[in-house]
């Protein structure tokens, strides 16, 4: 007597082919969708990370002169009531504003003393900026001795530009 296929667990049957065939294809597309999820994040994630160079502008509304820092990037010096006229380069800033967002503005008063350096450090909070709209990056040491930073593209002179006090 013969043994029939299926005691030996070939079953040719087009409706096993079929269930085999479904269920490769199912395999291989949640593969795929797992590719692509995971793709997709990692390109996310970089695009939230990525951060772009900005030219610093200082303006010195006191009477001494400033030579400063913005998170560790050389911002240059300013004479007493003076600033804008040169840029340094440059403060890395997120390409998508992060709430909370500060950065470290360190700085010494020439009116130190010959041959002191006394720096001081403060974290100053960045107001909410459009990167698509930024061209400088303006620190502004007031009299009062707060320190006022903002990414823009406007000019100091510019009427728009938000931050009204004098020299």
């Amino acid at each position: 007597m013969k043994r029939s296929q299926t005691e030996h667990g070939i079953d040719g049957s087009p409706r096993r082919i079929r269930a085999a065939a479904h269920a490769s294809l199912m395999l291989w597309l949640g593969a795929a969708l797992l590719l692509v999820a995971t793709v997709s994040m990692v390109l996310w994630k970089q695009d939230r990370e990525r951060t772009f160079g900005v030219p610093i502008v200082g303006y010195n509304h006191t009477g001494e002169g400033i030579d400063f820092f913005v998170s560790g990037s050389m911002g240059g010096n300013i004479p007493p009531h003076g600033g804008g006229g040169r840029h340094a380069c440059c403060v890395d800033l997120p390409a998508h504003y992060k709430a909370g967002m500060e950065v470290e503005v360190k700085w010494e008063a020439t009116a130190s003393g010959p041959g002191e350096h006394i720096y001081q450090s403060r974290r100053v909070s960045v107001p909410e900026y459009d990167s698509r709209r930024v061209g400088l990056f303006a620190v502004h040491f007031m009299p009062d001795k707060t320190i006022k930073v903002l990414a823009t593209y406007l000019y100091y002179e510019h009427p728009d530009y938000p931050i009204k006090d004098s020299f």
